[in-house]
């Protein structure tokens, strides 16, 4: 599901796991029957590996899924090509800088 946006479940690095290994005819001990690296390794594997996580996706507002449709998306990419055109950064990305209202 991570290509669509959704970040990997424990389930989805424990098959994913499985099949590298299998792949790559790595030894390995693993469920054969469900095709999937055990818990335990899991939770090893993340403790050795501290830079990367998993976490729980959070549910969108539907306020803001409203908003994401594509002709919305489309006025925000022809407004942003509008204004780097205006401002002659079109191939200038070394000068364009992106900050919220926290960096103020």
């Amino acid at each position: 599901m991570q290509f669509r946006g959704f970040p990997l479940t424990i389930d989805d690095l424990r098959t994913i796991s499985f099949k590298f290994a299998e792949q790559l005819a790595i030894k390995h001990i693993f469920n054969i029957g469900s095709e999937k690296a055990g818990y335990d390794w899991v939770h090893m594997f993340l403790k050795r590996n501290s830079d990367i996580s998993l976490r729980k996706s959070e549910g969108v507002s539907y306020a803001r899924s409203q908003g994401m449709n594509k002709a919305e998306v489309n006025a925000y990419f022809e407004m942003l090509e509008r204004i780097l055109s205006d401002n002659d950064l079109i191939n200038k990305p070394g000068h364009i800088y992106n900050m919220d209202e926290s960096g103020l």
